[in-house]
């Protein structure tokens, strides 16, 4: 389950349609997402980077749930290659093997 959950993450994030209203104008579409938490005020992040701005997301939600001084969540985009899935049936990220391939 977790390669098809991967590939499907990959699959959906690479056809994705443009992001703008405009055809002409078209918005960079970011390599991968990062979670965000806020501690203190300020902004942190970690090296996870998924394949979708809603697995980062679900990301931090897990993150908050977990750690006591963090006080909120965000996804952002980020350049850095995925490296990591979120799994929904275990509510967990897990990292991608080396050996990990993915079939679009």
């Amino acid at each position: 389950m977790r390669s098809y959950h991967l590939a499907l993450s990959v699959r959906l994030h690479l056809l994705s349609p443009p992001v703008g209203g405009d055809k002409h104008k078209v918005k960079h579409m970011p390599k991968s997402y990062k979670t965000e938490v806020c501690v203190q005020g300020e902004w942190s992040t970690n090296g996870c980077r998924y394949a979708t701005e809603a697995e980062a997301t679900e990301a931090g939600h897990e993150l908050l749930n977990r750690w006591m001084v963090p006080t909120d969540s965000r996804p952002a985009p980020s350049e850095d290659p995925v490296n990591w899935c979120f799994n929904m049936e275990t509510y967990r990220g897990e990292a991608l093997q080396p050996t990990t391939t993915v079939t679009v």
